[in-house]
């Protein structure tokens, strides 16, 4: 049996297929795809990096995410 499952595809009420980020304040709060909370980490960047991400935003198509493949850990 697998250790993992499978979140996506045309088996939930959401059909986005991109990452939401919540901010509050300029803090990152919470990250979701669907209605599946995501673990993740927030860094300051400088603005240096910040021009290289919003250029790879601008020039480069992003990919469409239709599944996550979890891991679901235990308090």
């Amino acid at each position: 049996m697998s250790e993992t499952r499978f979140y996506g595809g045309d088996g939930t009420y959401h059909e986005t297929t991109d990452i939401n980020v919540e901010l509050y304040n300029g803090k990152v709060i919470a990250v979701w795809y669907r209605c599946q909370a995501l673990p993740f980490t927030q860094n300051e960047s400088g603005p240096h990096r910040a021009a290289e991400m919003e250029k790879m935003y601008k020039d480069y198509p992003m990919p469409e995410i239709r599944g996550l493949e979890l891991k679901d850990t235990k308090k």
